[in-house]
């Protein structure tokens, strides 16, 4: 059996947050779900990571189709990750600020790594890990690539978004 998890619905609420308190400035509207919300939400996403390759761990792509390690989750959680540090420094917690930075520069190595793919010259949609570790690549170009850049885990002046997105 496998949990209906969708992890970047949960990095999106943090990373939506951040976007609200960046833009309205209200520290007291903030600081109750700082620790309800905000920290619960970052431990989860720092700790529900394939041990293999350090990316967010398998769920479901945004259609509720498909289960893997999708870049669009992947780009999520690092914007969600790269929020929750923010919000720790803002509130004082330095050790945690740093412990979600560290997570988020993970995710981003591994996404170098994994989803970026030489073979196809730009990202997939999607990896899966079968159980001998080899992996198994979703090259399927769709919308939700554009999650790579909207989160900001690249630059749109990166070589490989450039490629990505010239194929869609």
């Amino acid at each position: 059996s496998q949990l209906p998890i969708q992890e970047d619905e949960t990095a999106l609420v943090v990373w939506a947050l951040w976007q609200h308190f960046q833009r309205y400035r209200d520290l007291e509207s903030v600081k109750p779900l700082y620790g309800r919300l905000v920290r619960k939400a970052a431990e989860f996403m720092v700790c529900y990571r394939e041990p293999l390759t350090g990316l967010p761990a398998p769920s479901y792509d945004l259609w509720e189709e498909r289960r893997g390690i999708l870049s669009f989750t992947c780009a999520a959680v690092y914007a969600g990750l790269r929020a929750a540090a923010e919000f720790a420094r803002s509130f004082g917690e330095l050790d945690n600020a740093l412990r979600y930075d560290q997570a988020a520069q993970e995710i981003r190595a591994g996404m170098d790594a994994h989803l970026w793919r030489p073979e196809l010259g730009r990202f997939a949609r999607m990896i899966n890990l079968n159980r001998d570790g080899a992996v198994e690549v979703d090259g399927t170009l769709d919308a939700s690539l554009w999650g790579l850049v909207y989160f900001g885990a690249y630059e749109v002046g990166d070589p490989r978004i450039a490629a990505t997105l010239q194929a869609c």
